[in-house]
């Protein structure tokens, strides 16, 4: 190596350090962590706050909880009638009729009145054989009719987010903090956990028994991609 080309690589600048930042917040029912990598610490904060604010934007279109959500006023639409939705939430509501397509029906998110009926979102309750048949006549995606920004429910059908809703949410926040700078990101909604970037190291994810809540079923390990450990 020549001395001009010697002295080049001594005072070459240095490779930044990456910067990793994490944040929690409580969203969607449950606490939410946020973890992103960025080669500055300004970046990483504006890809925390990226992925904060699509993570609220989804818990206002999606949550079940508050009467002001997109997805309560379409659960209370009159039937029949064609109602506006958002880009967004016809996007969401479109992955998810595709799920319940590919899965011949055994992944089916309308079945808000059975949840209702058994009280699932409370202390429970065993409904009697006329509660449940009404609940089973009034459930199904199969009376939704679903159009670019519009739905019409055809009968009283409930949509229940918790089989979409935090995958919809992590993926687009995932994307978000991509965009603002983010090398890596990761996000851990309630045992429900999305990685994304080269910045994210991949780790071992145990998964509980689902009967005994202490006991490890199994250990994957998770680079980049989402698993729900729920």
């Amino acid at each position: 190596m020549t001395i001009p080309l010697l002295l080049a690589a001594f005072f070459a600048a240095p490779v930044p350090t990456p910067v990793t930042m994490e944040r929690t917040v409580f969203l969607m029912g449950t606490r939410a962590r946020i973890v992103t990598v960025a080669p500055d610490r300004e970046q990483a904060r504006g890809a925390a706050e990226a992925a904060f604010g699509t993570l609220r934007a989804a818990e206002e279109r999606l949550s079940p909880w508050t009467d002001h959500s997109e997805l309560s006023a379409v659960n209370r639409s009159p039937v029949g009638e064609v109602l506006p939705i958002s880009p967004r939430l016809s996007e969401d509501l479109a992955r998810a009729g595709a799920c319940v397509e590919e899965t011949g029906g055994a992944f089916d998110p309308a079945l808000g009145t059975l949840v209702r009926v058994w009280d699932l979102r409370g202390d429970g309750k065993i409904p009697d054989e006329s509660e449940i048949r009404t609940a089973r006549r009034n459930a199904g995606w199969k009376y939704l009719e679903l159009r670019p920004e519009r739905i019409v429910r055809h009968r009283q059908v409930v949509i229940e987010e918790g089989g979409f809703g935090k995958g919809a949410a992590l993926d687009r926040a995932l994307r978000a903090a991509a965009a603002a700078g983010a090398t890596g990101v990761e996000i851990d909604l309630g045992g429900q956990i999305a990685r994304l970037g080269a910045g994210s190291r991949a780790r071992p994810i145990v998964v509980a028994h689902p009967r005994h809540r202490q006991t490890p079923l199994l250990e994957i390990t998770l680079a980049e991609n989402e698993v729900s450990a729920a």
